[in-house]
């Protein structure tokens, strides 16, 4: 089955005929049933990544989704990642419990493909403000899952970059009400010294990562810059 997951990747990948069909013929409508029956179900992981994979492509080129199918699937897919994160040992959506997991390289490639699903959801939503105000609480919801795998170690750094790269893409879209998920409050008692990343009695380890993930990317790009004015100079 994987085999024709594959195949159908392929199909709607390149072929305009079957991007059109794609949101026309219910297939995002049978992903969300084969969504919701996959936190009961042991389904191969295969299945599960390409799954994702033929979803990401749908949203990607495929027509808009209506509102109510889009919640749908944003529910759906949080969902997903709030089970992989489970999965992989760490608190998931709870905020009571925000601690690291350990996140296997194949539940990074997973929970990428659901990423990139969730961002063509969200920025299609841009053009329709309302529907993500009413979507707020699934975004809160969601907010709180993408700090969570922040914070999240992989078995590589290049893994590790990935996944950050996709959490980052995928809060760019989030309302700005949401991005307080992102520094939740310290729970210890007052008599205790204060944690490493406290601030303000919040909890900034999250946003420390993300600057040093944003200074990874600058340092990437200013090496890039002296290779190619290095090029440049002996080509003269």
């Amino acid at each position: 089955m994987s085999e024709a997951m594959k195949c159908l990747c392929n199909i709607i990948s390149n072929s305009s005929c079957a991007q059109a069909l794609s949101t026309k013929n219910h297939s995002l409508e049978a992903i969300v049933v084969w969504l919701q029956a996959c936190k009961n179900l042991d389904i191969p992981y295969d299945i599960k990544f390409f799954t994702m994979k033929l979803l990401f492509l749908i949203t990607a080129l495929g027509e808009e989704v209506t509102p109510q199918l889009k919640s749908e699937l944003v529910m759906r897919l949080t969902d997903t990642l709030d089970l992989i994160l489970k999965e992989a040992g760490g608190a998931a959506g709870d905020e009571k419990r925000a601690v690291s997991s350990d996140v296997l390289d194949d539940q990074v490639a997973l929970a990428c493909e659901v990423l990139k699903a969730l961002f063509n959801l969200a920025r299609k939503s841009g053009e329709h403000e309302e529907h993500k105000e009413e979507e707020r609480g699934q975004f809160l919801r969601l907010t709180f899952i993408l700090h969570n795998l922040r914070l999240s170690k992989t078995q590589s750094s290049e893994k590790q970059h990935e996944l950050h790269k996709h959490v980052v893409n995928m809060l760019m879209t989030m309302l700005h009400n949401c991005y307080e998920r992102l520094v939740p409050p310290v729970r210890r008692n007052p008599q205790d010294p204060a944690k490493e990343f406290e601030y303000d009695g919040r909890n900034m380890e999250a946003v420390a990562k993300l600057l040093d993930f944003l200074d990874h990317k600058l340092d990437l790009t200013e090496q890039a810059s002296n290779i190619f004015y290095s090029s440049t100079a002996e080509h003269r």
